[in-house]
């Protein structure tokens, strides 16, 4: 399912992952998604400039995410701040971004 969505939202436009733990780590790995994901997004500085785990994926900025305005925002965080975050992409990307929660019924 997650195959056949993201192969046809690629063609619209980039694909971002927000969210570099362990969940989002486990959720691109075991489903084999890497090849679907054009950039990672985090903000912990540590972690930009590297590579998202089990990919040659980059991880950048949500500030270089936003200039790079992505289709499709891939949600890999806990929902407690995402209402913040939708309405910091919808006004910096604009509102045809598409946002969606990697965590079942969210």
């Amino acid at each position: 399912q997650w195959t056949t969505y993201l192969r046809t939202i690629k063609q619209r436009g980039p694909v971002a992952l927000f969210g570099v733990g362990n969940l989002s780590i486990a959720f691109v790995n075991y489903l084999g998604l890497k090849e679907y994901i054009d950039f990672a997004v985090d903000d912990n500085v540590n972690k930009q400039g590297l590579f998202f785990p089990g990919a040659r994926t980059p991880i950048i900025s949500t500030r270089d995410m936003e200039k790079r305005k992505p289709i499709l925002i891939l949600f890999g965080v806990g929902s407690v701040r995402r209402e913040f975050f939708e309405a910091r992409w919808r006004k910096a990307i604009g509102d045809e971004v598409m946002i969606r929660s990697i965590f079942p019924e969210e």
